[in-house]
């Protein structure tokens, strides 16, 4: 079956035109030439040599195809046969400012195309690429075909969420509506992914902890709470390694966690001794999960904690203050599949 689209730039200075993919549009590359050599850009070998390629993942893509010949307004018009590649862009100012902060330089202004507002940006070494903000529909933010499993390492987690931005962006509306009603205090998301969470929480007054194993997710996490203009303690490792107190959080986020099983329910002891008296545990997890579908696709739900096994162990003098199925609406990323949430709320004795 087909991969991928795979498209060549030519260059008269190969390394110049790498560095400034690498480096201004900041695409990750993998590294396989000369050397015999492979491995994600910044995280393997990172090449660098002239006489090393570099093969880039450019993130969403679309192709389209555009007639060598036609009419416009009474005049005939025509083009050569070839292949061209453009950059899209959703506000062509703010993107061409963000590359310019870069190193970027442009040929001409922007200009309306037609199709969108574009401007040319200057490849060292090769020709320059169309940079434009789209008006017509696009193609790209079709939905993704369905991962097929869920990643069992910390190596596969960081391969998971390197291409490209998984999840929607939006915070969770289950950890929205829960936490709308608390007072500011210390949070911790765990198992923050691409950050959505953490900076919703941030930006609303809590002093955020925000940990995951993926460093690809937390470079985005960071990305995001520049953007926002809050600040969020990022950390990389995973529940039973990653270095956090105990005892002081007002409120342990947890949504949809990939937190493996085991005899001593290590993971959800860890999760209850994050919150400090008076604090809240908050769980979130898709409801009705079909466990022989999902062994089709490689991933047995029996080997994760769910909100049952958190349940079971929350301490007597605990209370619940939520325990229920709630129906969610999520249009866009990769939950977009799942309808109804489990949600649950518990709070620590003071």
């Amino acid at each position: 079956m087909l991969t991928a689209l795979h498209a060549l730039v030519y260059s008269d200075d190969p390394a110049a035109t790498r560095a400034f993919f690498a480096d201004v549009l900041r695409w990750p590359f993998i590294s396989e030439g000369e050397h015999g050599d492979a491995g994600v850009g910044g995280a393997g070998t990172g090449g660098r040599d002239p006489n090393e390629w570099l093969i880039f993942r450019t993130g969403p893509s679309e192709i389209g195809v555009h007639p060598t010949a036609g009419e416009h307004l009474g005049e005939h018009w025509t083009a050569p046969r070839k292949h061209s590649i453009s950059l899209i862009c959703d506000h062509l100012e703010i993107t061409m400012a963000e590359l310019a902060g870069r190193g970027a330089r442009f040929n001409g202004e922007p200009s309306d195309l037609g199709f969108g507002r574009g401007v040319l940006v200057r490849v060292p070494g090769a020709d320059d690429l169309l940079l434009y903000e789209p008006k017509h529909a696009v193609a790209h933010s079709l939905p993704a075909p369905a991962r097929g499993t869920v990643p069992a390492t910390d190596a596969e987690w960081e391969q998971h969420y390197t291409p490209e931005a998984i999840w929607s962006g939006n915070p969770n509306g289950g950890l929205v509506a829960e936490a709308a009603r608390l007072t500011p205090g210390r949070a911790v998301e765990v198992g923050c992914g691409e950050g959505a969470d953490a900076v919703w929480l941030a930006r609303q007054g809590w002093d955020v902890t925000a940990f995951d194993v993926a460093e690809s997710a937390l470079s985005r996490g960071r990305e995001s709470a520049e953007r926002a203009g809050v600040t969020v303690d990022w950390r990389r490792g995973a529940l039973l390694e990653v270095d956090l107190p105990v005892a002081v959080f007002d409120l342990v986020s947890v949504c949809y966690p990939a937190l493996r099983r085991s005899p001593g329910r290590d993971a959800e002891h860890a999760l209850l001794a994050l919150v400090g008296p008076g604090g809240r545990l908050l769980m979130l997890s898709h409801a009705d999960v079909d466990r022989e579908h999902s062994l089709q696709h490689g991933f047995d739900p029996e080997d994760y904690v769910n909100v049952d096994d958190v349940r079971a162990v929350i301490p007597a003098d605990w209370t619940i203050e939520t325990d229920e199925r709630r129906s969610r609406d999520v249009p866009t990323g990769a939950g977009a599949g799942h309808h109804t949430d489990l949600v649950l709320v518990a709070r620590r004795a003071d």
